[in-house]
């Protein structure tokens, strides 16, 4: 039960317990309660009063606003402090009925209760928003900075001999590790097109891992096949994402050598290799039979290199499902 609904239930309560007339106010600074109090619930002969039209504040020692104090009428007032264990809530007026005993008393204290009660809630409820907001932004600090680590790092030009290539990425709303290269080399180039498992930060920092292996990889031994860099690319990632990052995440991965007479030598596990063949305007799916890098300390023996010969005018289209 909030507050509001609380305080709206006071009339039809005090009508079962037969009392027609009460005032009740509360403190707007529980702190200071002799600076003001303001009217939240009132019935006058069983007519519930009309408490909007009333929210000017009035000193306490008033018991109730003067302006429902009919001059030329007398009242018997029970006067009870609302207060729960640390403040000052409000102030509880009554008309006497000589046969109540210490109802008046009880009512004040399980009113008081209940608006601790009311605001106990309300203060988790603030709380729990407080932190949800805060988790809102430092998620959205995080994917942005996830965003900037992706997207830093892409190859701003390529060109490699026999190749037009055209690349792009668009990041999701949950920035992902979607991966993507193209390295150079005398007679060809390295591909690379990849996706960590997960999304946020830590897929962008296995992300960047995954770039700065690969890249090394081939700036030591530029004509390293794609078996030989997946299986020193998965011994980095293995060591990093499972014994210094804790996380239990994978990478799908395809390494791509192209050389200038066509020939595309291809290893790893991703998404399917696209090719339209312009000599017949077919699309062949080349599926790739490797291993998930970071799994698993060593795949060499689930990776092997796969083959595959393009001819002039042929479309090759590698993408990620991030």
């Amino acid at each position: 039960l909030n507050r509001e609904h609380l305080i709206a239930s006071l009339p039809e309560l005090f009508t079962q317990l037969g009392v027609d007339t009460f005032w009740f106010s509360t403190f707007p600074d529980p702190e200071a309660p002799e600076t003001g109090a303001r009217l939240a619930s009132a019935m006058v002969r069983g007519l519930p009063v009309d408490v909007a039209a009333n929210q000017g504040t009035f000193l306490p020692v008033h018991l109730v606003p003067e302006s429902l104090r009919a001059s030329n009428e007398c009242y018997a007032w029970v006067v009870s402090p609302v207060h729960d264990q640390e403040r000052q809530l409000g102030l509880l007026v009554c008309s006497y009925l000589r046969d109540h005993g210490v109802t008046y008393e009880i009512m004040a204290l399980q009113i008081g209760a209940a608006l601790h009660g009311a605001w106990l809630v309300e203060r988790i409820a603030e709380e729990t928003a407080r932190r949800e907001r805060a988790e809102r932004e430092r998620l959205v600090r995080e994917l942005a900075l996830a965003e900037r680590i992706q997207t830093s790092i892409l190859p701003r030009h390529s060109v490699v001999s026999g190749l037009d290539i055209a690349t792009v990425m668009l990041p999701a709303t949950e920035v992902g590790g979607d991966y993507f290269d193209v390295l150079p080399t005398l007679d060809g180039c390295m591909l690379g097109i990849g996706d960590v498992a997960g999304h946020g930060l830590n897929s962008g920092l296995v992300m960047l891992m995954l770039q700065s292996a690969v890249s090394m990889a081939v700036a030591l031994k530029p004509d390293v096949t794609p078996t030989d860099a997946f299986l020193a690319v998965n011994r980095v990632l293995y060591e990093n994402i499972r014994n210094r990052l804790l996380q239990d995440e994978h990478v799908t991965l395809a390494l791509i050598r192209y050389r200038t007479n066509g020939h595309l030598t291809i290893a790893g596990a991703h998404d399917d290799i696209l090719i339209f063949r312009a000599r017949t305007g077919k699309v062949e799916i080349v599926t790739l039979t490797g291993f998930w890098a970071g799994a698993v300390p060593d795949v060499a023996e689930f990776t092997v290199d796969q083959y595959v010969q393009l001819e002039p005018g042929d479309v090759v289209l590698l993408y990620t499902d991030g």
